[in-house]
């Protein structure tokens, strides 16, 4: 009787999720070189540099040499205030702690279920857990981070406006969110369906 593995990946298999691990650890780096600069400059000395929400604000911006302006729409914008209020900086220090946090979480269960399928073995509960987890922390952490952005916005507007103006809109939109939860539970079910069926195919053999 052969005892070779039905589901070996082949060298070209391989090859590609050795690069994919390759790229999440580069993309884990990043997002923490990227949060510890940010986190920085945030403890580091005023003025603070923040971008915040202006939808439905226009703003005269001057056009040609003659002096003359035109009213434009603004969405975003970057304000830069002396101060921010403590909650505010708070959740400005947690925004790119979370977004690192929900980046290596996700890349660290993907390289789990990579090694696992270099390993011959794509198909099992383990590997269902860990794309279903994946997507779970994915779905909680970035809007998690998006409403920490939010609130760092809020203050920092509060603060150049004294007051007047102290909601920016949350820029963070809900459609890759229900995308993320759309895959989570298609490829749940496919883990799912295919662990069930090589059970029944492994107790044939």
């Amino acid at each position: 009787m052969s005892t070779t593995n039905p589901n070996r990946v082949s060298s070209w298999d391989q090859i590609g999720i050795w690069i994919f691990i390759a790229v999440a650890a580069l993309l884990v780096g990043g997002s923490a070189w990227l949060s510890g600069m940010r986190v920085a400059d945030l403890l580091g000395p005023d003025p603070y540099d923040i971008q915040v929400g202006l939808i439905g604000s226009t703003a005269n911006v001057s056009s040609g040499s003659d002096g003359a302006s035109i009213p434009v729409s603004l969405e975003t914008a970057r304000i830069q205030v002396p101060t921010l209020p403590t909650a505010s900086l708070v959740a400005g220090i947690l925004e790119p702690i979370v977004t690192t946090l929900t980046v290596a979480g996700i890349a660290v269960l993907l390289t789990l279920l990579a090694s696992s399928i270099l390993r011959g073995r794509i198909f099992s509960k383990r590997n269902t857990l860990l794309v279903v987890t994946a997507g779970t922390i994915a779905m909680v952490g970035f809007p998690l981070a998006g409403l920490f952005q939010t609130m760092l916005a809020n203050g920092a507007l509060a603060v150049a406006t004294h007051g007047a103006l102290d909601n920016s809109p949350i820029t963070f939109s809900p459609t890759p969110i229900i995308l993320i939860a759309f895959a989570v539970g298609v490829f749940g079910t496919a883990f799912t369906i295919g662990e069930r069926l090589q059970r029944e195919t492994e107790g044939l053999v």
